[in-house]
C-alpha cells in the first residue's frame, strides 16, 4: 500500500534514529584499542607481606563477571590491612565480592552495595554496553551474601542507576570504594567521579575492576591524565585492578 507523504517522513525519521542508535553502540567497538597507561605496582609495594585474607567457600567463584581468585585475594588483603570503617560497592552482581568485603572488613564496618534493578535496564541515564545485560538480568542481586546472616547483617543492598542515584547520604563518608558497574565509557567515568566524592575528605582507597575492557581502559586513562586526584592511581600487576590510595604520592606509594 502506498504511503502518504507524512507517513514517509515518519518512516525516514524512525530509520534515521535507528541508524544513529546503532552507530552510538558500534562506534566504541570501532575505536582503536588504547594501551594501558596507568603505572603498574605490585601489591607488596604498598602493603606488607603476610596479610592473611579471609576467602569464603563459594559456588559462584568461577562465574563470568566475578573477579578472579587472584584479584579477590588482592582486594581482601587490602581491606584486611587498611581496615576501612565504611565500604561502598558500585555493581553488586551476585554479591561475591560484596560478601568478601564484609568478611574481611572490621566487624563494625558496614558495607553498602548498589545494583541496577533488572527492570531498569532500558531506562538508564547513560549508555550501557549490551554485554552488561548478562550481569544485570539476573534473578536477584547479592544472592551470595543473602543466605549468610552474619554477612548479610553488615551489608545494605541499595538499588538504582549510579548515574541518577542520590548518593547524598554516603558522600564524604567512605574509606573504601569498589567500582565494578557498567563497562561503558560513560559509566566508567561517572562511577569514578562518584567514588572520589564518596571518600571521606578524599582520603581512602578506591579499587576498579576490569581495567582491560576497551571502554574502561579509555575512561580510566583519560581520568588518570586529566583528574588531579587520579594521578595517584596504580594498576595492580597481574590483575585487571586499578587502585587509588590517598597515601600514594605521584611517583609511587608513600614511604
Amino acid at each position: 500500500m502506498k504511503r502518504s507523504r507524512l507517513e514517509r517522513i515518519f518512516f525516514l525519521l524512525k530509520r534515521r534514529a535507528l541508524v544513529k542508535s546503532v552507530f552510538r553502540h558500534l562506534k566504541h567497538k570501532l575505536e582503536k584499542r588504547q594501551p594501558k597507561i596507568i603505572p603498574e605496582i605490585k601489591l607488596s609495594e604498598f602493603m606488607p607481606n603476610g596479610v592473611e585474607e579471609t576467602i569464603l567457600d563459594s559456588p559462584n567463584a568461577d562465574h563470568d563477571g566475578n573477579v578472579s581468585q587472584q584479584e579477590l585475594r588482592a582486594i581482601c588483603k587490602v581491606i584486611k590491612h587498611f581496615k576501612p570503617a565504611n565500604l561502598f560497592e558500585i555493581g553488586t552482581f551476585e554479591g561475591h565480592t560484596t560478601a568478601h568485603m564484609a568478611a574481611n572488613a572490621p566487624k563494625t564496618s558496614p558495607v553498602f552495595t548498589l545494583d541496577l534493578p533488572a527492570q531498569e535496564i532500558n531506562h538508564t541515564a547513560l549508555r550501557i554496553k549490551t554485554s552488561d545485560s548478562t550481569f544485570i538480568l539476573k534473578e536477584r542481586s547479592g544472592q551470595e551474601f543473602l543466605s549468610n546472616k552474619g554477612l548479610a547483617d553488615k551489608i545494605t543492598q541499595l538499588y538504582g542507576d549510579s548515574a541518577s542515584f542520590d548518593f547524598t547520604a554516603y558522600d564524604n563518608k567512605m574509606d573504601f570504594v569498589f567500582v565494578d558497574g557498567s563497562h561503558s565509557y560513560e559509566y566508567a567515568k561517572n562511577d569514578t567521579r562518584i567514588a572520589l566524592k564518596l571518600l571521606r575528605n578524599t582520603r581512602g582507597i578506591i579499587i576498579w575492576h576490569d581495567y582491560g575492557w576497551r571502554e574502561v581502559v579509555r575512561a580510566l586513562n583519560e581520568l588518570y591524565l586529566e583528574h588531579p586526584s587520579m594521578g595517584l592511581a596504580r594498576h595492580i600487576k597481574d590483575t585487571s585492578l586499578v587502585i587509588y590510595n590517598s597515601n600514594f604520592n605521584n611517583s609511587g606509594p608513600a614511604k
